[in-house]
């Protein structure tokens, strides 16, 4: 624009030369290699010749300037001010919910184009604002109008109408959707029914379970995963991803990860990075990925939160670490050969449950706060159920709390037995509890013996340093080292503290030995370390 101008005064300069006297002098190119008249000898007085061109004057430039400067945003420091807070397009932040969609809107012509559009709910109401006019304080990135299973725009038509949507009647329609596609047990059944109307509130929560789906083949895992993609929040299958097609999705499109096919998780020396990220998605504020992306030439950094709904699927289920962090729903293999569930299939109801998050988060906030299920499980398991018993008292009856109850009673105490991480660490105990102090040095016990031991009542292949590093594990931390021979100190009191951390009841423990009278503790030790040394000789 500004070389059009420029262009359009130099034409009327040139015209002015014409019919005023205007000199070389005040040309841009007198005495410049650009003049056509550069190796003559012109004065500053002659008259200008067709091409000339005026000289840009200081004032114009300064001015220019100072308008520059004028445009430029100005700061004064203001500590006390209010901070303005930022949200993303999906989320719950305390006392704002925002929830993302694409809506039709006309442009100036009378075209209907689909617009990106938040849902900003507070305690009082609602509001609806567009995300790329930029009037707000929504950052992030919004979800792509590929996924299917967002909010619709009859969604929103209710939620404009004001319509009447119960929760009970909601819970019933999904039930009658499980009993469409599938066969199960009541307890599972009204367990993954909780699961999938808690996606829709999972930010509202502290933690969230993973679902582990397992069973033989043809059992139905496939059709359960079908019906959590028609119906959970923002829902989306994938089938062998890789860590970053998990981290992108999870922090861009907020979605519910439903992993079909994924026996290959449990391999032991493979896939590690997919379930440490797996392991970080159960529960709020437990971790970030952080990634430095190209954005308009600019190296940005990233971070992206793996908090949301997630559930796998395999013959085997998870295994270790990863189960603790999920609950399991065997499928059984039965005769009927039921329908598959498409997203299509359940678009008004998948909107009857968006409208429920938007219109009852808060209610749901206050409720999770108020649920205490610490009678019924315990430890981790009460982290875990406890946005599914909140679930419960907000869409179901008593006795489906009572049922839960005693599902989940059973299910603490069955994994509590199957756990492989204590397995161990109770063989070991329960060898020590076994074992004599060495002569002369009460409470210190032979590494190397335990190992042993072990491995000779459990036919186990331990070395002793997996024995020393469980020991470690169990609390038990101080060595020393006696003719070449590791010995740790482990006094009655510090084994019974150690049975009671892993649940060891005192019955397994046996008695431990006597240990050898003060004044008799110099004779006995030569004699061990006289035994010690003809073990080394031989």
């Amino acid at each position: 624009m500004q070389r059009i101008k420029w262009l359009q005064k130099k034409h009327e300069w040139n015209l002015l030369a014409k019919t005023k006297r205007l000199t070389c002098g005040q040309c841009r190119k007198f005495h410049t290699p650009q003049c056509t008249f550069y190796k003559y000898p012109v004065q500053a007085s002659d008259k200008a010749c067709p091409d000339f061109e005026p000289r840009r004057s200081r004032e114009g430039r300064r001015s220019r300037k100072r308008e520059r400067k004028e445009k430029q945003p100005r700061y004064t420091l203001d500590l006390y001010a209010p901070i303005p807070k930022i949200v993303k397009p999906c989320g719950f932040f305390g006392d704002v919910l925002t929830e993302a969609c694409w809506l039709p809107y006309r442009d100036s012509k009378g075209e209907v184009v689909l617009r990106p559009s938040v849902i900003v709910a507070k305690p009082d109401g609602y509001d609806i604002v567009d995300f790329w006019l930029g009037n707000h304080n929504i950052k992030g990135t919004f979800p792509s109008m590929e996924l299917q299973t967002l909010m619709s725009v009859k969604g929103v038509q209710m939620l404009e109408s004001n319509a009447i949507i119960e929760p009970q009647d909601v819970d019933k329609k999904i039930e009658e959707a499980f009993k469409r596609h599938l066969a199960m047990p009541k307890a599972e059944m009204i367990l993954c029914k909780r699961w999938i109307e808690g996606t829709f509130f999972y930010d509202v929560f502290q933690a969230y379970p993973i679902e582990s789906i397992l069973g033989v083949s043809e059992s139905g895992k496939s059709r359960l995963c079908l019906l959590n993609l028609a119906l959970c929040y923002h829902a989306e299958g994938l089938i062998d991803p890789t860590e970053a097609s998990i981290f992108r999705a999870k922090e861009e499109d907020k979605v519910s990860l439903i992993v079909d096919e994924a026996e290959y998780l449990n391999h032991p020396h493979l896939y590690a990075t997919l379930r440490i990220l797996i392991n970080a998605s159960y529960s709020k504020y437990s971790g970030y990925v952080t990634r430095y992306d190209e954005m308009d030439g600019k190296r940005v950094k990233r971070r992206f939160d793996l908090y949301s709904p997630m559930c796998v699927s395999g013959i085997a289920g998870l295994e270790g670490v990863t189960l603790s962090r999920a609950f399991r729903i065997v499928m059984r293999r039965v005769k009927k050969d039921f329908p598959k569930a498409t997203p299509t299939m359940y678009n008004a109801l998948r909107d009857m449950l968006y409208v429920l998050r938007i219109r009852h988060a808060f209610e749901v906030h206050k409720l999770y706060q108020q649920t205490d299920i610490s009678s019924i499980v315990s430890a981790r398991f009460e982290e875990l159920f406890r946005p599914i018993f909140t679930m419960t008292k907000f869409f179901g009856t008593q006795e489906e709390w009572e049922i839960l109850a005693e599902w989940c009673r059973e299910y603490e105490e069955n994994f509590r037995v199957e756990a492989l991480n204590v397995a161990q660490e109770e063989m070991i105990l329960v060898s020590l509890s076994k074992l004599t102090p060495i002569q002369g040095q009460p409470d210190w016990y032979s590494l190397k013996e335990l190992a042993e031991k072990v491995n000779l009542e459990y036919n186990r292949k331990l070395s002793s340093k997996t024995v020393s590093n469980i020991l470690y594990r169990l609390g038990i931390t101080r060595r020393k080292k006696v003719k070449g021979y590791t010995l740790f100190y482990a006094p009655p009191e510090l084994i019974e503290e150690c049975a009671k951390r892993i649940g060891l009841p005192s019955e397994s423990l046996q008695p431990l030995q006597s240990l050898p009278a003060p004044e008799e503790e110099e004779k006995v030790s030569e004699n061990w370390l006289q035994g010690a040394k003809e073990i080394e000789q031989a």
